[in-house]
C-alpha cells in the first residue's frame, strides 16, 4: 500500500513538472516574424564581377553589362575590341574599367584619289543593283514622352545608387510606353533590383529603362517607336505597383524628369 502511495505521489510530481515546462515555454517563446519588401528579395546569382573583368552568363548583352557595371556601352566595346553587332559568348571575360595604356582606334583616312586607267575606259556594270538594306536611323534631338501616367513616388539623386531613376506609381497592367524611338537592346529579369526590364538604344549617347514590369511586349533587337507600348506594369513591392524608369547619357543617370514634357 506504501508503495503505491508514493508512485501516486511521484506520478502527480513529474505531470505537475511538466506543465510548468509547458506553460514557461509557451510564456515566452514567440513565431519568428519576416518582413518582405522588394529590397529583401535578392535572386541569387553567380559571382560575375573579378576585379577589373565580368564574366558573360547566359542571358547576357553588352548593353545589359554596361548598365549593370555603369558604363557607357561604347566604352566597353573599344576596351574589348567589339564591333556591330557586338557578339559576345558565355564564360567571356570583358574588361569593365578602362584598360592601362589604352588608346582608342582612330580610322585612317587616305587623301590620295583612286588612280584611273586612261588607255582602257571603263565598260558598264551589267550587274544588278540590289536595294540597300534599310538601316536603323537614330534621332540626335528628342522630346521625351512620359512613359506611363501616375505620380513620382520616388525622385532621383544624383551619385545615389538607390535613386537612379523616377518610380511612377500606378495600377497593375497599366500601359509602359516608350519614352523615344529607338532599339529594343535588352529585355529580361537578368539585372537584380529592376524585375522585368526593358532597355532601349535611342542612339550612341542616350538609353532608357523602364523596371518592375508585369509583362513584356517587346523583343531583344526590335524597332519601337515614340508612344508604342512596350509592356505592363507590374509590383515594385507589396500593394504597390510602379515603374521604374531611367535616362543614362553617356552610361552616367540623368534626371529624367527635367527631360521629359511637362
Amino acid at each position: 500500500m506504501l508503495s503505491e502511495a508514493i508512485k501516486s505521489i511521484l506520478s502527480v510530481i513529474l505531470l505537475s513538472s511538466l506543465l510548468l515546462t509547458v506553460s514557461g515555454c509557451s510564456s515566452t517563446w514567440q513565431a519568428p516574424v519576416y518582413s518582405y519588401s522588394s529590397a529583401d528579395k535578392k535572386p541569387t546569382h553567380k559571382k560575375r564581377v573579378y576585379g577589373n573583368y565580368y564574366k558573360v552568363v547566359k542571358g547576357d548583352t553588352l548593353y545589359a553589362i554596361a548598365w549593370r557595371t555603369n558604363n557607357d556601352f561604347t566604352d566597353l566595346a573599344s576596351w574589348n575590341n567589339l564591333s556591330a553587332p557586338h557578339t559576345i559568348y558565355v564564360g567571356q571575360r570583358l574588361a569593365i574599367k578602362r584598360p592601362v595604356n589604352f588608346k582608342k582606334a582612330t580610322k585612317k583616312v587616305s587623301s590620295s584619289k583612286p588612280k584611273v586607267s586612261a588607255s582602257t575606259p571603263k565598260k558598264p556594270s551589267k550587274k544588278i543593283i540590289k536595294e540597300a538594306p534599310k538601316t536603323e536611323k537614330f534621332k540626335e534631338a528628342f522630346r521625351w514622352k512620359w512613359p506611363t501616367k501616375g505620380k513620382i513616388i520616388k525622385g532621383f539623386k544624383f551619385g545615389d545608387d538607390t535613386r537612379k531613376g523616377i518610380l511612377v506609381k500606378g495600377k497593375v497592367g497599366q500601359s509602359i510606353l516608350a519614352a523615344e524611338d529607338g532599339k529594343v537592346v535588352y529585355s529580361g529579369s537578368g539585372l537584380i533590383g529592376y524585375g522585368k526590364l526593358i532597355i532601349i538604344k535611342h542612339n550612341n549617347k542616350y538609353l532608357s529603362a523602364y523596371g518592375h514590369n508585369k509583362k513584356i511586349l517587346v523583343k531583344e533587337g526590335s524597332w519601337v517607336t515614340k508612344g508604342k507600348k512596350i509592356a505592363e506594369m507590374g509590383w515594385f513591392e507589396t500593394n504597390v505597383a510602379a515603374l521604374h524608369f531611367e535616362i543614362r547619357k553617356n552610361g552616367t543617370p540623368i534626371n529624367p524628369a527635367s527631360l521629359l514634357s511637362k
